[in-house]
């Protein structure tokens, strides 16, 4: 309840709903829960974030370190003047929100295919908080023992009064983590790249002007990482996988289904399979159709395969996404189902679901049977009949869940 007097004198009295704080770190195993806190939790309650723990208990994440200057100057005028004429009606808490809100929101326009003259579809989901990637040191319980605070690639621009922030999203039996963080690009101003994190600095995986924006996504134990870099291609956004060896400090993209194809690794297992999305319609829309793949890293003359074509011809599946692999090949991955419901009037529609499904390796070869898919071709490269190099053919369904709801296909 904030109450404050209006202009005519009368109090007046309204009720806000605010939450404790944006969010938390979780920490889950066997029915335990355990939370991680960030430095800073003044005015919203701060940030944090658990995305992937090591065997060895290492988490990696996010946490908030501190209000932006930016955001600091603009909450502080929440509160009017001792001897200003405004009234505040809402409690500082309000007004903070909606800040956050907005800038988590916004779009990172800096980087839109023709600058200053179009827009970008990239969030830049910016924070009042500067952010931090983070590893935590947890216990049996999931507590604390010990902290470490990652950097960002360089440090913020004096004349910058925007949040400056790092991410960590994956780390590895070895304690290298990977994620993003805010640079500098001489054109675009503020972008957001690929950081690799070993002992707690961030190392950029490339310094090419070429680049605006990227993540790093996941790495192995053989100190492996995967993730997209953003740059302009015929006039729109696209993303290019990368593969990035951190001893010998070496990049290298990846194929993808075409040139040209946006394509997005999301994991990668310890025998070098990575599996992510990428396009597969070489057109000139900013909207183009994609499916989740299969890229063996080890295997010589490598092929991405569409995960559509491991699966038998027959099945109600089309997977427009893999998310993660596991040392003996097993898939998590997104895919479309039509299915039947029954609309308001009583009659019978279909529409397409989107499930998480599960793919087991079976021994096989790839089929051939989705004509369209096949009409994509790469110089000297053919789906069908080629051998899935050490993992076979994979076909086996199990619906792990699944999430009623239309699914857009927007582009990665």
């Amino acid at each position: 309840d904030f109450t404050y007097t209006d202009s005519e004198g009368d109090e007046q009295t309204n009720t806000f709903y605010v939450r404790d704080y944006i969010s938390r770190g979780v920490w889950y195993q066997d029915g335990q829960t355990a939370t991680v806190a960030p430095p800073e939790q003044s005015i919203l309650g701060g940030e944090s974030a658990i995305m992937d723990v090591n065997d060895s208990g290492l988490a990696a994440g996010y946490a908030s370190i501190g209000v932006s200057p930016g955001a600091a100057t603009t909450i502080e005028s929440c509160t009017p003047e001792e001897d200003s004429e405004s009234i505040q009606t809402r409690p500082v808490e309000v007004c903070a929100s909606e800040l956050w809100l907005e800038l988590h929101n916004a779009t990172a326009n800096n980087i839109a295919p023709i600058l200053y003259y179009s827009r970008s579809n990239y969030s830049s989901r910016r924070s009042i908080y500067d952010i931090r990637g983070y590893l935590w040191q947890l216990d049996a319980n999931g507590e604390v023992i010990s902290s470490t605070e990652l950097g960002t690639l360089t440090e913020r621009r004096e004349e910058d009064q925007s949040d400056f922030s790092s991410y960590a999203y994956a780390v590895n039996n070895n304690g290298i983590a990977v994620g993003q963080s805010y640079t500098y690009h001489p054109d675009r101003g503020a972008i957001r790249m690929p950081a690799i994190f070993v002992d707690g600095e961030a190392i950029a995986v490339t310094e090419s002007d070429e680049y605006f924006w990227g993540s790093a996504n996941d790495i192995n134990d053989n100190n492996r990482a995967v993730g997209y870099l953003t740059a302009t291609r015929a006039g729109n956004l696209r993303n290019t996988g990368f593969y990035y060896d951190v001893d010998s400090a070496t990049m290298e993209t990846l194929p993808g289904f075409f040139n040209g194809s946006s394509t997005v690794p999301s994991d990668i297992n310890n025998n070098g399979l990575v599996v992510g999305t990428g396009e597969i319609e070489p057109t000139l829309s900013t909207t183009r159709r994609r499916v989740g793949f299969l890229y063996d890293t080890a295997a010589e003359n490598a092929e991405f395969i569409n995960l559509n074509d491991a699966i038998a011809c027959d099945s109600p599946y089309f997977i427009v996404d893999a998310r993660a692999v596991t040392d003996s090949g097993e898939i998590v991955a997104s895919a479309l189902k039509t299915e039947e419901y029954v609309d308001g009037n009583g009659e019978t529609q279909t529409r397409e679901v989107s499930v998480t499904i599960k793919m087991d390796p079976i021994e096989g070869e790839l089929n051939n049977c989705r004509e369209e898919e096949n009409k994509v071709e790469r110089s000297g490269a053919s789906f069908g009949g080629i051998p899935l190099a050490g993992l076979s053919l994979l076909g086996f369904f199990i619906t792990l869940s699944r999430r009623r709801q239309h699914k857009n296909i927007k582009k990665s």
